[in-house]
């Protein structure tokens, strides 16, 4: 019997750290390994979420773990630069683990794993670990460390050019990213998946939802879910809750930097009573919100955000989505006019009667909230998402 293809994910951080790329590695693994465990044997690299000043001298300190039945690597990090990590000893166990691989995918942007790949290539050490294919993810382009993308820019380029195949999780930034133009014809739009049937009504979600909803009044639910951090547009959420004619309360959950600085907007706005901060939630104590609101609502402002994950969680539990017009995934998931109502970013008053459309319009929010699971179901299962990519692990190899 032959032996399975070995695949190394190769990812910048991983559990516990909580991120949109991190949530979707992990996914990938553990999906892979669960329903396509006779297709391929799978391993994580990436640095660990805890900085050690010992990597810098250290370079077999390496942190083994078992994840969801995924054996995951952490190299020794001393921190993160531009939000990226610095490990020294990242490029000697990319070569070592590299040595058995057949495939090895990264996701990008991660310059230190171009970095390490670089460094293989130059002193010719991919001779002696293996003949893998390379396949890379390209998740974003960087966009607010400006600085830094432009100098990463001829490795990024470089380290493309080596690639066997590069997946993009939309059309969208296939057409819009600088990075990608000259390697339209490597690209493959793969979507980024979500568990649907963790978001089904079960009888407690409902009842829990209800409860939701009775306190605060069964009044129309505008939920956002997410990192309290600049480019998701809070302030301009806030800034429509203050314009708002209908009666509605805004819940927000997530925590992050901006949570005082939102919590004093909102008290200046005069929207005490109107606008809730909730603090992190996840898993099945996030669901019931979903099915309590009336409308999703993600207003990012800028192209960090890639693809807004949280859409298609909201879509799958039939909720109409407010999106931006980003050029990249975000206004791809949920359509405008379809599954919700695309707007300008940066843009208070489109927010505001985008919000006021949907709210006072039981039969258009209907309409909206059908097509959005119709949507999450064709498109952004997990299994769909599994299924093209082991083919196209195939097809490289």
């Amino acid at each position: 019997m032959p032996q399975k293809p070995k695949l190394l994910l190769v990812t910048k951080l991983y559990h516990p750290w909580i991120g949109g790329v991190e949530k979707h590695v992990q996914d990938l693994a553990e999906g892979l390994a669960k329903d396509f465990a006779d297709d391929f044997g799978v391993k994580v690299l990436c640095c660990d979420e805890r900085p050690s000043f010992s990597s810098l001298f250290e370079i077999s300190n390496l942190k083994f773990e078992m994840i969801g039945g995924i054996p995951v690597y952490k190299a020794p990090s001393l921190g993160r630069l531009w939000s990226m990590p610095i490990s020294p000893a990242f490029p000697f166990w990319l070569k070592k683990l590299s040595k058995e691989a057949d495939i090895v995918h990264f996701h990008l942007p991660f310059p230190l794993a171009v970095f390490s790949y670089w460094l293989l290539r130059v002193f010719n050490l991919k001779s002696q670990i293996s003949n893998f294919k390379l396949v890379a993810t390209w998740h974003s382009d960087i966009v607010r460390q400006k600085l830094a993308a432009l100098l990463l820019a001829p490795w990024t380029r470089w380290f493309l050019k080596q690639t066997d195949r590069i997946i993009v999780t939309s059309n969208n930034l296939l057409k819009n990213s600088p990075s990608l133009r000259d390697f339209k014809d490597k690209c493959s739009v793969i979507y980024l998946g979500i568990k649907i049937e963790d978001f089904a009504a079960t009888p407690e979600v409902v009842s829990k939802a209800e409860t939701i909803r009775k306190t605060h009044g069964n009044k129309p639910i505008l939920l956002f879910v997410g990192r309290l951090v600049p480019y998701k547009g809070l302030k301009y959420l806030l800034e429509a809750m203050s314009m708002l004619e209908s009666e509605a309360k805004l819940l927000i959950i997530g925590e992050g930097p901006l949570r005082a600085r939102l919590e004093q907007q909102a008290k200046k706005l005069g929207l005490n009573g109107k606008v809730s901060f909730l603090g992190a939630l996840k898993g099945q104590n996030l669901v019931p919100y979903y099915h309590a609101c009336d409308v999703f609502v993600l207003p990012s402002i800028t192209n960090n955000e890639a693809f807004g994950l949280v859409q298609l969680e909201a879509m799958a539990c039939g909720k109409p989505v407010i999106n931006t017009n980003l050029p990249t995934g975000v206004s791809e998931a949920s359509l405008d006019s379809q599954s919700g109502l695309t707007i300008p970013f940066i843009d208070a008053e489109s927010l505001n009667k985008a919000i006021e459309k949907i709210i006072t319009n039981e039969m258009l929010k209907t309409k909206f909230g059908q097509t959005a699971r119709q949507r999450a179901e064709k498109f952004f299962s997990i299994k769909q998402m599994f299924t093209t990519t082991t083919l196209l692990y195939h097809q490289v190899l």
